[in-house]
């Protein structure tokens, strides 16, 4: 095959029947998928027993003492720059021939082997092995082509290791002081936020391009990862939407769940549709209380095959473009199993949260806000829009990190990986941004805050152009 292809062609098209490439999960008959992670058998010992009254629930503080919290540290001073591949330190491979615009590069994709009557190959262990390295090897070739075609954007002045928050035990983030984090979001509520904003570094998508999008530090440390558009799983948006629906319905229902989530939110007044364990790095495992109170709808919902595609390309592209992250998971899946005999639910991660919008409600676009008892890793955003709907992305709920002073165009069907424990982030849309401009006197002005609710900044009078919005999250 050539490329470029993107990585979800690449996926789509090589690997996603491959249980030992994605390692995530395994394959069970021809063609199906379950999500569940399955390490190396060991010794099984007894699983944590918990009474119901002594569930952890899922708003109570982190213990964290008072001289670790840390302040938000302001993008001032942070620009960014698109940077060169002659610039990173990328493995490279002598078998990948690019052209003289270095834009395409050739691979050689393995054939099937043909069927014939009686196969002549060996079935030993070793054999097996071998062929396994073989398909390693293949992957490697393929990401290392996909890592010297992305396209790079540099932070200058903004390091991972001044601009992030995170604990002394290096297992989560830190929370931000509370009257800190309450001025960000004073100032996103009345509008006024957006003269920071018009100064951000803006990554729109180009649906055009075959490229994932990496920003990185100005160590060159990647600390997000935009993919191209996953049209396998747009293919079949209205059973995914159809399968999220039938499994928030009693939720999404309930008056008494809108009015808690209006109150204790603070992402924003939408459905949080969490399932999984509770905090896996804590010395107690279980699941937590919404999953386990849904437990039987909640094992429907992940039988239903365009979920479990989903999950499954998730964890191909952690292991692709972040492998360092993914062996880590790895171990602490295998860590859990040894001592507890659990395992994540999803691949490789411990929880999957649907952000599930109410009856009324026109979309998901959330205040700033932090994740600091996640942990310090990989989490994904992947969007997704309701059937029918006129969503427009172009100026509609980006994604901003606001130390990086970056904000980066998210299209349905695109997933976003980046560490949600240590940084700030939220939605916005380019269209109120975008209304700042100068007068006469070359001051910058803005309308007042009346006309910022107006247009939708904060304000639940949307245009057509703003519904529909969802976004599922993997951590």
């Amino acid at each position: 095959m050539s490329i470029p292809l993107s990585e979800n062609e690449l996926y789509y098209t090589n690997f996603k029947d491959d249980a030992d490439i994605c390692i995530s999960w395994r394959i069970s008959g021809k063609k199906s998928v379950v999500v569940e992670y399955r390490p190396r058998p060991q010794t099984k010992r007894p699983c944590l027993q918990r009474n119901r009254e002594d569930w952890v629930e899922d708003d109570d503080d982190l213990d964290i003492p008072e001289d670790e919290y840390r302040d938000i540290e302001g993008p001032e001073g942070v620009t960014w720059s698109e940077v060169r591949l002659d610039n990173l330190s990328l493995p490279r491979n002598k078998n990948l021939s690019t052209r003289e615009n270095s834009a395409r590069l050739q691979f050689q994709s393995p054939t099937k082997p043909q069927a014939t009557g009686k196969s002549s190959r060996k079935r030993g262990q070793g054999s097996e092995k071998r062929r396994q390295q073989k398909r390693r090897a293949n992957f490697d070739n393929i990401v290392r082509s996909l890592k010297l075609r992305m396209n790079y954007l540099r932070a200058n002045n903004f390091s991972l290791d001044t601009h992030a928050r995170v604990a002394s035990t290096g297992w989560h983030g830190l929370p931000p002081p509370k009257g800190e984090l309450q001025g960000l979001v004073d100032s996103y509520r009345d509008g006024s936020i957006v003269t920071s904003l018009s100064h951000f570094r803006r990554v729109p998508f180009d649906p055009k391009s075959k490229s994932a999008t990496a920003l990185l530090d100005d160590m060159h440390r990647t600390f997000g990862i935009r993919t191209t558009a996953a049209n396998f799983i747009a293919e079949q948006q209205g059973p995914l939407y159809e399968a999220m629906y039938d499994l928030m319905k009693p939720s999404l229902l309930d008056d008494s769940v809108k009015k808690e989530s209006k109150l204790k939110n603070p992402r924003g007044d939408h459905f949080q549709c969490l399932m999984g364990h509770h905090r896996p790095y804590h010395d107690t495992i279980i699941l937590i209380k919404w999953h386990k109170d849904n437990e039987a709808r909640v094992e429907e919902f992940l039988k239903k095959r365009c979920i479990q595609e989903l999950i499954a390309w998730v964890n191909w592209v952690l292991r692709a473009f972040m492998p360092e992250i993914a062996d880590r998971y790895k171990r602490c899946a295998e860590w859990h199993q040894e001592k507890y005999g659990v395992t994540p639910l999803f691949g490789l991660f411990w929880n999957f949260c649907i952000n599930g919008i109410f009856p009324g409600q026109q979309r998901i676009h959330t205040d700033p806000h932090a994740d600091p008892k996640n942990v310090v890793g990989a989490c994904v955003i992947f969007v997704y829009v309701i059937p029918g709907s006129s969503f427009d992305h172009k100026v509609r709920s980006w994604f901003v990190i606001w130390e990086a002073g970056v904000i980066i165009e998210l299209p349905p069907w695109v997933a976003f990986f980046y560490p949600s424990s240590i940084f700030i982030h939220f939605n916005c849309d380019m269209s109120d941004i975008d209304i700042i401009h100068t007068s006469e006197q070359g001051k910058p002005t803005r309308p007042s805050n009346r006309a910022f609710r107006k247009m939708g900044f904060i304000g639940p009078d949307l245009p057509d152009d703003a519904h529909g919005r969802g976004s599922i999250g993997f951590f």
